[in-house]
């Protein structure tokens, strides 16, 4: 190969001296230039259109649940009625009435206030109501219960009833607000107890009946009492203090 020979330094302008022996084309002189331009003008319009959407899209308002739904493809269908989010509406509970079963304490000595045989002292039988329980689920009707505490003071043993079933009549009624007598239906103290002289013995009386709140109900209280004495068995009816209990 000859030092002036075109193809000595290809791509290039040939000179002999002075003298120009070839001029290469415009394409070979500028082809990487014009490459490297045409990648990076397509880099700098891939870069302005990502930053034009993130822009237009970050900007726009939010839409409703709603309008989000409506841009759902078709090919996934309807969302069913149950899906939708929906606030409930406040519901406002009733109050439920009071129906548990509460006692009441009392522990009051109602006083011995007549006997008919000799005097309350010889009658010697003192009565403690301790408690009251109202029931209002018992039953159709409810439950009233006394709680009484009876202490036999003595000289002698004593035989005690309230009920009719030893003395054949009422000795224990309940008055409700209207002048009704409420006959009992059960209790330790309808029947005969016999307990030594100085004993206490717990007996309890009920109603069928639970008391109207704020109404006023009166108890009588007669016991039927039997005590030894030197001339024989004495039976009397001691009467006590009416007893007022509002419910």
């Amino acid at each position: 190969m000859k030092r002036y020979d075109r193809d000595y330094y290809p791509g290039e302008d040939t000179y002999y001296g002075n003298q120009k022996l070839s001029q290469r084309s415009f394409w070979q002189r500028y082809r990487w230039f014009i490459l490297a331009s045409g990648v990076l003008g397509v880099l700098v319009i891939l870069f302005a259109s990502t930053t034009l959407y993130l822009l237009v899209n970050r900007s726009a308002p939010t839409t409703s649940s709603s309008s989000q739904l409506s841009r759902l493809p078709a090919s996934q269908g309807t969302l069913p009625a149950q899906a939708a989010i929906t606030t409930p509406a406040a519901t406002s509970i009733p109050p439920t009435p009071t129906t548990a079963s509460r006692t009441i304490s009392k522990n009051i000595s109602i006083p011995c206030v007549s006997s008919t045989a000799g005097t309350c002292g010889e009658a010697g039988i003192t009565v403690q109501l301790v408690s009251v329980v109202i029931d209002p689920t018992y039953g159709s009707q409810g439950r009233l219960i006394y709680n009484f505490m009876l202490t036999n003071k003595g000289p002698q043993s004593a035989e005690v009833a309230g009920g009719p079933d030893r003395f054949a009549k009422d000795l224990i009624v309940l008055q409700d607000p209207t002048g009704t007598s409420i006959r009992p239906d059960g209790g330790t103290l309808l029947s005969s107890s016999e307990f030594a002289n100085g004993a206490s013995l717990p007996l309890t009386i009920t109603f069928p009946l639970a008391p109207q709140s704020g109404a006023a109900y009166l108890l009588h209280i007669s016991l039927g009492v039997s005590k030894d004495f030197a001339n024989g068995r004495v039976y009397s009816e001691v009467a006590y203090q009416t007893f007022n209990l509002t419910a």
